[in-house]
């Protein structure tokens, strides 16, 4: 004769190892989707990342002004630090670098991005002295970029100025 203690004990212990093995593969689904959605959203800031570098670029060669401004690679004297649309748009492409260092430092699967987006920030450093300019005058107004600039362009001098826009800066004491 069976006893239905034991059998109804069987049946429980059945049901929790169902339990536990459902809870397990919810939690596998659940680690996957939060991989996923990581790398979607990786994925979407480097699209945005690249709309943003795109729409700088086609605002900087739209303005002959703006574009001899931003890509003169030596300056005889001190870019103009006025303001104008050349001065604003050198601002707004140091800023999408900045973002970009940024991003290779926060997200896992952007690291991936660091050595491009790295060789992209040293060949503008390289090619625009409104640039230099700027993040050479202002390191901590963009720190990624400024600390990736100092460990690839050690012959960069980085220091802040204590000059307005309208001066020429001084030496630090």
């Amino acid at each position: 004769m069976v006893d239905r203690g034991v059998d109804l004990s069987l049946m429980a212990i059945l049901v929790s190892v169902l339990a536990a093995g459902f809870a397990g593969y919810q939690a596998w689904i659940g680690a996957r989707q939060i991989r996923i959605q990581r790398a979607a959203s990786e994925l979407t800031f480097n699209l945005e990342l690249m709309n943003r570098m795109d729409a700088v670029l086609l605002a900087i060669a739209d303005r002959p002004e703006a574009h001899a401004h931003v890509w003169a690679r030596d300056s005889s004297g001190r870019p103009a630090q006025d303001y104008s649309p050349g001065h604003v748009l050198t601002q707004a492409l140091i800023d999408v670098l900045e973002l970009a260092m940024q991003g290779t430092h926060r997200l896992p699967g952007f690291a991936v991005s660091k050595e491009g987006w790295g060789d992209y920030a040293c060949e503008a450093f390289d090619l625009s002295a409104a640039l230099r300019q700027e993040v050479i005058e202002h390191p901590t107004w963009w720190p990624n970029l400024s600390d990736h600039l100092q460990a690839n362009r050690p012959d960069a001098v980085f220091q802040p100025t204590l000059a307005r826009p309208d001066q020429e800066p001084g030496p630090i004491v």
